[in-house]
Protein backbone atom coordinates (compact mmCIF):
# COMPACT_ATOMS: atom_id res chain seq x y z
CA UNK A 1 0.00 0.00 0.00
CA UNK A 2 1.41 3.04 -0.92
CA UNK A 3 2.44 5.76 1.50
CA UNK A 4 0.18 8.05 2.14
CA UNK A 5 2.49 11.62 2.75
CA UNK A 6 -0.36 13.95 2.79
CA UNK A 7 -0.80 12.51 6.22
CA UNK A 8 0.29 14.86 8.44
CA UNK A 9 1.26 12.15 10.98
CA UNK A 10 2.85 9.98 8.71
CA UNK A 11 4.62 12.64 7.22
CA UNK A 12 6.21 13.57 10.62
CA UNK A 13 6.89 10.10 11.43
CA UNK A 14 8.71 10.27 7.60
CA UNK A 15 10.72 13.22 8.69
CA UNK A 16 11.85 11.55 11.95
CA UNK A 17 13.16 9.25 10.28
CA UNK A 18 14.82 10.89 7.30
CA UNK A 19 16.22 14.24 9.18
CA UNK A 20 18.40 14.76 12.44
CA UNK A 21 17.37 15.14 15.91
CA UNK A 22 17.00 18.47 17.15
CA UNK A 23 17.09 20.11 13.26
CA UNK A 24 16.33 23.70 13.25
CA UNK A 25 15.42 24.02 9.83
CA UNK A 26 13.21 21.17 9.87
CA UNK A 27 11.67 22.29 12.69
CA UNK A 28 10.95 25.60 11.28
CA UNK A 29 9.84 24.35 8.04
CA UNK A 30 7.19 22.07 9.91
CA UNK A 31 6.54 25.32 12.03
CA UNK A 32 5.20 27.43 9.27
CA UNK A 33 4.31 24.73 6.64
CA UNK A 34 3.23 21.66 8.34
CA UNK A 35 4.83 18.34 7.85
CA UNK A 36 3.13 17.20 4.80
CA UNK A 37 4.01 20.31 3.16
CA UNK A 38 7.67 20.31 4.52
CA UNK A 39 7.78 16.63 2.91
CA UNK A 40 6.46 17.35 -0.03
CA UNK A 41 9.50 20.47 -0.25
CA UNK A 42 11.88 17.83 0.17
CA UNK A 43 10.61 15.44 -2.88
CA UNK A 44 10.22 18.15 -5.20
CA UNK A 45 12.61 20.29 -4.60
CA UNK A 46 10.42 23.18 -3.98
CA UNK A 47 12.26 26.01 -2.29
CA UNK A 48 9.71 27.64 0.28
CA UNK A 49 10.10 31.50 0.50
CA UNK A 50 12.69 32.74 3.45
CA UNK A 51 15.08 30.17 3.44
CA UNK A 52 18.43 30.13 1.66
CA UNK A 53 18.98 28.39 -1.23
CA UNK A 54 22.39 26.88 0.24
CA UNK A 55 20.50 25.93 3.80
CA UNK A 56 17.82 24.45 1.55
CA UNK A 57 20.26 22.56 -0.89
CA UNK A 58 22.18 21.23 2.44
CA UNK A 59 18.91 20.00 4.16
CA UNK A 60 17.41 18.49 1.24
CA UNK A 61 20.72 16.51 0.28
CA UNK A 62 19.90 14.45 3.72
CA UNK A 63 16.35 14.82 3.73
CA UNK A 64 15.39 13.35 0.37
CA UNK A 65 16.85 10.12 -0.77
CA UNK A 66 15.52 9.04 3.23
CA UNK A 67 11.91 10.16 1.87
CA UNK A 68 11.80 7.72 -0.30
CA UNK A 69 8.32 5.29 -0.91
CA UNK A 70 11.02 2.53 -0.23
CA UNK A 71 12.62 3.98 3.03
CA UNK A 72 9.26 4.77 4.36
CA UNK A 73 7.91 1.58 3.97
CA UNK A 74 10.80 -0.25 5.57
CA UNK A 75 10.02 2.12 8.85
CA UNK A 76 6.78 1.60 9.45
CA UNK A 77 7.26 -1.89 8.50
CA UNK A 78 9.75 -2.26 10.76
CA UNK A 79 7.73 -0.57 13.78
CA UNK A 80 4.68 -2.82 13.03
CA UNK A 81 7.09 -5.88 12.85
CA UNK A 82 8.38 -4.93 16.64
CA UNK A 83 5.32 -3.95 17.94
CA UNK A 84 6.61 -0.87 18.34
CA UNK A 85 4.51 2.46 19.41
CA UNK A 86 5.28 5.88 17.74
CA UNK A 87 4.36 9.33 19.73
CA UNK A 88 3.75 12.37 18.25
CA UNK A 89 2.40 15.61 19.18
CA UNK A 90 -1.51 13.96 18.97
CA UNK A 91 -0.56 11.02 21.37
CA UNK A 92 -2.49 11.42 24.26
CA UNK A 93 1.28 11.02 26.86
CA UNK A 94 2.51 13.77 24.57
CA UNK A 95 1.51 16.62 26.91
CA UNK A 96 1.98 15.10 30.10
CA UNK A 97 5.53 13.34 29.01
CA UNK A 98 7.21 17.30 29.47
CA UNK A 99 8.95 16.55 25.80
CA UNK A 100 6.96 20.19 24.52
CA UNK A 101 9.05 21.71 26.87
CA UNK A 102 11.79 21.66 24.36
CA UNK A 103 9.93 23.83 22.11
CA UNK A 104 11.60 24.46 19.00
CA UNK A 105 14.35 21.28 19.41
CA UNK A 106 11.42 19.22 20.87
CA UNK A 107 11.57 15.47 18.77
CA UNK A 108 9.73 15.11 15.47
CA UNK A 109 8.12 11.16 16.94
CA UNK A 110 9.57 8.97 20.04
CA UNK A 111 9.65 5.41 19.27
CA UNK A 112 8.33 3.57 22.18
CA UNK A 113 8.46 -0.08 23.80
CA UNK A 114 6.60 -0.70 27.52
CA UNK A 115 4.29 0.78 29.17
CA UNK A 116 3.77 4.73 27.75
CA UNK A 117 1.39 5.29 30.63
CA UNK A 118 4.63 6.06 32.85
CA UNK A 119 4.92 8.77 30.61
CA UNK A 120 2.02 10.60 32.40
CA UNK A 121 3.19 10.41 35.73
CA UNK A 122 3.49 13.83 37.24
CA UNK A 123 6.90 15.49 36.33
CA UNK A 124 8.20 16.28 39.53
CA UNK A 125 7.81 12.24 40.15
CA UNK A 126 10.16 11.73 37.68
CA UNK A 127 14.63 12.06 38.16
CA UNK A 128 16.70 11.28 35.86
CA UNK A 129 19.72 9.37 37.11
CA UNK A 130 23.03 8.91 35.31
CA UNK A 131 26.84 9.63 35.72
CA UNK A 132 29.70 7.79 34.39
CA UNK A 133 30.27 4.49 32.19
CA UNK A 134 33.39 3.76 34.04
CA UNK A 135 31.44 3.34 37.49
CA UNK A 136 33.70 3.08 40.97
CA UNK A 137 31.95 0.58 43.74
CA UNK A 138 31.40 4.17 45.65
CA UNK A 139 29.25 5.40 42.57
CA UNK A 140 27.45 2.11 42.01
CA UNK A 141 26.41 1.98 45.45
CA UNK A 142 25.83 5.38 45.68
CA UNK A 143 23.21 4.84 42.79
CA UNK A 144 21.15 2.02 43.45
CA UNK A 145 21.07 3.51 46.78
CA UNK A 146 19.27 6.50 45.88
CA UNK A 147 17.19 4.98 42.67
CA UNK A 148 16.00 2.18 45.41
CA UNK A 149 14.98 5.48 48.07
CA UNK A 150 13.40 7.02 45.10
CA UNK A 151 11.10 3.80 44.21
CA UNK A 152 9.86 3.47 47.40
CA UNK A 153 8.03 7.21 47.35
CA UNK A 154 6.93 6.04 43.81
CA UNK A 155 9.67 8.27 41.73
CA UNK A 156 10.53 6.81 38.70
CA UNK A 157 13.79 6.91 37.36
CA UNK A 158 14.97 7.65 33.79
CA UNK A 159 18.18 6.75 32.55
CA UNK A 160 19.79 5.86 28.97
CA UNK A 161 20.75 2.49 29.85
CA UNK A 162 24.46 2.89 29.58
CA UNK A 163 27.44 1.16 30.73
CA UNK A 164 27.98 1.67 34.59
CA UNK A 165 26.07 4.47 36.56
CA UNK A 166 22.90 4.40 34.22
CA UNK A 167 22.58 0.56 33.43
CA UNK A 168 22.49 0.51 37.83
CA UNK A 169 20.07 3.23 38.07
CA UNK A 170 17.46 1.21 35.95
CA UNK A 171 18.53 -1.85 37.99
CA UNK A 172 17.36 -0.70 41.04
CA UNK A 173 14.61 0.77 40.35
CA UNK A 174 13.14 -2.44 38.69
CA UNK A 175 14.66 -4.25 41.84
CA UNK A 176 12.37 -1.60 44.11
CA UNK A 177 9.70 -3.21 41.61
CA UNK A 178 8.84 0.43 40.29
CA UNK A 179 9.05 0.67 36.43
CA UNK A 180 11.88 2.83 34.65
CA UNK A 181 12.48 4.94 31.42
CA UNK A 182 15.40 4.29 29.43
CA UNK A 183 16.06 6.54 26.41
CA UNK A 184 18.07 5.49 23.55
CA UNK A 185 20.55 6.73 20.91
CA UNK A 186 19.80 4.30 18.43
CA UNK A 187 16.94 2.77 16.98
CA UNK A 188 14.83 -0.01 19.32
CA UNK A 189 15.62 -2.73 16.82
CA UNK A 190 19.00 -2.16 17.01
CA UNK A 191 19.27 -1.85 21.16
CA UNK A 192 22.26 -0.31 22.36
CA UNK A 193 24.52 -1.48 23.87
CA UNK A 194 24.15 -4.65 23.00
CA UNK A 195 26.02 -6.31 26.20
CA UNK A 196 22.39 -5.05 28.32
CA UNK A 197 20.13 -7.38 25.85
CA UNK A 198 19.26 -8.65 29.71
CA UNK A 199 18.03 -5.29 31.06
CA UNK A 200 16.15 -3.96 27.84
CA UNK A 201 14.47 -7.08 28.62
CA UNK A 202 13.08 -5.95 32.21
CA UNK A 203 12.81 -3.03 31.18
CA UNK A 204 10.54 -3.50 28.14
CA UNK A 205 8.30 -6.05 30.32
CA UNK A 206 7.91 -3.63 33.49
CA UNK A 207 8.88 -0.15 32.17
CA UNK A 208 9.11 1.89 28.87
CA UNK A 209 11.88 2.50 26.21
CA UNK A 210 11.99 5.48 24.06
CA UNK A 211 14.21 6.42 21.18
CA UNK A 212 13.99 9.51 18.54
CA UNK A 213 15.69 7.56 15.97
CA UNK A 214 13.65 5.09 14.30
CA UNK A 215 13.72 1.25 14.07
CA UNK A 216 16.80 0.48 11.93
CA UNK A 217 19.06 3.82 13.10
CA UNK A 218 22.45 3.33 14.55
CA UNK A 219 23.35 5.26 17.36
CA UNK A 220 25.95 7.95 16.31
CA UNK A 221 27.85 10.84 18.47
CA UNK A 222 25.34 13.36 17.39
CA UNK A 223 21.92 11.36 18.18
CA UNK A 224 24.21 10.43 21.96
CA UNK A 225 24.69 14.53 22.27
CA UNK A 226 21.18 14.98 21.39
CA UNK A 227 19.64 12.62 23.61
CA UNK A 228 20.70 14.50 26.43
CA UNK A 229 17.88 17.29 25.87
CA UNK A 230 15.25 13.85 25.71
CA UNK A 231 16.71 12.80 29.17
CA UNK A 232 16.29 15.95 30.79
CA UNK A 233 12.91 17.59 29.13
CA UNK A 234 11.16 14.32 30.76
CA UNK A 235 12.08 15.06 34.15
CA UNK A 236 11.91 17.58 36.97
CA UNK A 237 15.56 17.20 37.81
CA UNK A 238 19.06 15.52 36.57
CA UNK A 239 21.31 13.66 39.24
CA UNK A 240 24.68 13.13 38.48
CA UNK A 241 26.56 10.42 40.01
CA UNK A 242 29.53 10.45 39.15
CA UNK A 243 31.69 11.70 36.30
CA UNK A 244 35.34 13.27 35.48
CA UNK A 245 35.99 16.53 34.29
CA UNK A 246 36.02 15.27 30.76
CA UNK A 247 33.06 13.19 30.64
CA UNK A 248 29.94 13.79 28.25
CA UNK A 249 27.63 13.32 31.23
CA UNK A 250 28.62 17.08 32.13
CA UNK A 251 26.31 18.46 28.79
CA UNK A 252 23.37 17.27 30.73
CA UNK A 253 24.06 20.16 32.75
CA UNK A 254 23.61 22.66 30.08
CA UNK A 255 20.53 20.79 28.73
CA UNK A 256 18.86 21.33 32.33
CA UNK A 257 19.95 25.02 32.42
CA UNK A 258 18.54 25.55 28.97
CA UNK A 259 14.91 23.83 30.70
CA UNK A 260 15.24 25.78 34.05
CA UNK A 261 15.46 22.12 35.56
CA UNK A 262 17.67 21.77 38.79
CA UNK A 263 21.09 19.65 38.51
CA UNK A 264 21.76 17.63 41.17
CA UNK A 265 25.32 16.29 41.97
CA UNK A 266 26.65 13.71 44.31
CA UNK A 267 29.81 14.61 46.22
CA UNK A 268 32.72 11.85 45.68
CA UNK A 269 35.39 11.37 47.59
CA UNK A 270 38.33 13.42 47.70
CA UNK A 271 40.93 13.60 45.20
CA UNK A 272 39.08 10.90 43.37
CA UNK A 273 39.30 11.69 39.58
CA UNK A 274 35.48 9.37 39.00
CA UNK A 275 34.03 12.76 40.77
CA UNK A 276 35.83 15.38 39.46
CA UNK A 277 33.51 16.28 37.31
CA UNK A 278 30.60 16.03 39.77
CA UNK A 279 32.80 18.41 42.14
CA UNK A 280 33.29 21.11 39.12
CA UNK A 281 28.87 21.20 39.28
CA UNK A 282 28.87 22.33 42.79
CA UNK A 283 31.86 24.73 43.13
CA UNK A 284 31.32 26.21 39.08
CA UNK A 285 27.54 25.53 38.62
CA UNK A 286 25.97 25.71 41.62
CA UNK A 287 24.49 21.84 41.14
CA UNK A 288 22.74 20.95 44.40
CA UNK A 289 24.68 18.48 46.49
CA UNK A 290 23.16 14.71 46.60
CA UNK A 291 23.89 12.80 49.62
CA UNK A 292 20.46 10.86 49.65
CA UNK A 293 16.53 10.54 48.13
CA UNK A 294 15.02 13.68 50.22
CA UNK A 295 17.83 16.14 48.79
CA UNK A 296 16.58 14.92 45.36
CA UNK A 297 13.34 15.16 46.11
CA UNK A 298 13.20 18.71 47.72
CA UNK A 299 15.17 19.00 44.48
CA UNK A 300 12.34 18.37 41.87
CA UNK A 301 9.77 20.33 44.12
CA UNK A 302 11.33 23.49 43.94
CA UNK A 303 11.62 23.00 40.34
CA UNK A 304 7.96 24.10 40.04
CA UNK A 305 8.60 27.33 41.17
CA UNK A 306 11.27 27.83 39.09
CA UNK A 307 10.46 30.93 35.95
CA UNK A 308 9.73 29.19 32.65
CA UNK A 309 12.36 29.43 30.66
CA UNK A 310 12.76 32.38 28.13
CA UNK A 311 10.50 32.47 24.55
CA UNK A 312 12.41 32.60 21.27
CA UNK A 313 11.14 36.37 20.74
CA UNK A 314 12.10 37.49 24.75
CA UNK A 315 15.71 35.97 24.21
CA UNK A 316 16.04 37.79 20.99
CA UNK A 317 15.04 41.21 22.32
CA UNK A 318 17.10 40.87 25.56
CA UNK A 319 20.33 40.54 23.28
CA UNK A 320 22.54 43.54 22.70
CA UNK A 321 24.10 41.11 20.17
CA UNK A 322 21.23 39.57 18.12
CA UNK A 323 23.46 37.06 16.75
CA UNK A 324 23.57 33.61 18.58
CA UNK A 325 26.82 33.03 20.29
CA UNK A 326 28.35 29.84 18.80
CA UNK A 327 31.62 27.69 19.88
CA UNK A 328 34.74 27.38 18.54
CA UNK A 329 33.71 25.22 15.59
CA UNK A 330 30.29 26.87 15.12
CA UNK A 331 27.93 25.58 17.04
CA UNK A 332 25.23 27.66 18.52
CA UNK A 333 24.89 27.12 22.16
CA UNK A 334 22.68 26.15 24.35
CA UNK A 335 19.56 28.62 24.58
CA UNK A 336 20.40 30.26 21.06
CA UNK A 337 18.78 29.61 17.30
CA UNK A 338 21.46 29.16 14.59
CA UNK A 339 21.42 31.77 11.67
CA UNK A 340 17.60 31.31 9.55
CA UNK A 341 18.35 28.86 6.67
CA UNK A 342 21.09 27.17 7.98
CA UNK A 343 20.72 23.20 9.48
CA UNK A 344 23.10 21.16 11.84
Amino acid sequence: MPIDFTNERTARIALAHATPPGDWLTQRLITEHGCAETVDFARTGKRPAGISELGFTTWREHAAPRLSEREAESVFAKTAIHELTVLTPESPAWNASGIPTLRHRTPLALWAQGDTALLTIPLEQRVTITGARAATRFGIDRTRQLAADLASTGHLTVSSAAYGIDAEAHRAALDSGLGTIAVLAGGLERLYPAGHIELFEQIRASGLILSEASPAQVPTRHRFEQRGRVLTALTAGTVIVEAGVRSRTLQLADEAETLRRPIGAVPGPDESPASAGCGRLLTERGATPITSASDIRQMTASSLNRPAAPSRAERSTSRRNPLPSIDKIGRPQPGDDPTPGITR
